[in-house]
């Protein structure tokens, strides 16, 4: 037998079939195939429907519709027998129902005219009108106003009668007004006449005669003006 040959897929090389690798470049000369996969198959099983319970159809009950029949019965002649012998009664007791009927509705409607009768008595007698009283008031709003805002005033700072009422008269009260609030705000003259002095004194320096016409000037009267420069230590 002569010895087949096959040669080498990479190099060219003449091999003997034998040999499982070329003798040159040692390539594998026989190629390897893997066995072919085979895939299971699934197999549907016959499909076998559920069970079934079957209904059978119920049987009607003729003895309990003969029994609710037969107690129909029996309320029917039960009526029947009450009604007849109940008649005569009925009306009697119609009459008396009617009469008592007749002596509430009537007594109802006299006591419901004696008491209009009363309710007109009562509204028909005079009324004596009662006297006017005539109210007194005290002082005004403005004015109540007008004598807080002086003692504000008085508080930051000192002010002669007729400087406050200029101020008062400035911020809008009328004269009376500014006149009332400045006489019942409390203030001693004399006193605001020496703080006055004491403001100027602690600003610059004055002479008597000077401090004396600076407080005249301010509204001081000039016995307010003595007085107020002589507490200060002339």
């Amino acid at each position: 037998m002569e010895n087949e040959f096959t040669f080498c897929q990479k190099c060219g090389e003449k091999n003997e079939l034998a040999n499982n690798f070329c003798k040159k470049c040692s390539a594998p000369l026989k190629v390897i195939i893997p066995p072919p996969v085979v895939q299971p198959q699934y197999i549907q099983p016959n499909y076998v429907p559920p069970y079934q319970q079957q209904t059978l159809p119920k049987k009607k009950g003729k003895g309990c519709l003969i029994a609710i029949l037969i107690v129909l019965g029996l309320f029917i002649v039960l009526g029947v027998i009450n009604a007849i012998n109940g008649g005569g009664d009925a009306g009697n007791t119609t009459t008396t129902n009617t009469s008592e009927v007749t002596t509430t509705q009537s007594t109802t409607v006299q006591s419901a005219k004696d008491q209009v009768t009363t309710v007109q008595s009562t509204t028909a007698q005079p009324t004596s009108a009662k006297p006017k009283t005539t109210v007194a008031f005290g002082e005004t709003t403005s004015q109540k106003n007008a004598v807080r805002k002086a003692k504000d005033y008085l508080d930051l700072t000192s002010f002669s009668r007729k400087g406050l009422i200029e101020q008062l008269e400035y911020d809008g009260f009328t004269h009376n007004d500014a006149v009332y609030a400045t006489d019942r705000c409390g203030a001693n003259w004399n006193e605001q006449a020496a703080k006055k002095a004491k403001d100027y004194l602690d600003l610059t320096s004055f002479s008597r005669k000077g401090l004396i016409e600076q407080l005249e000037y301010d509204g001081f009267t000039q016995a307010q003006a003595v007085y107020g420069v002589n507490a200060n230590g002339f």
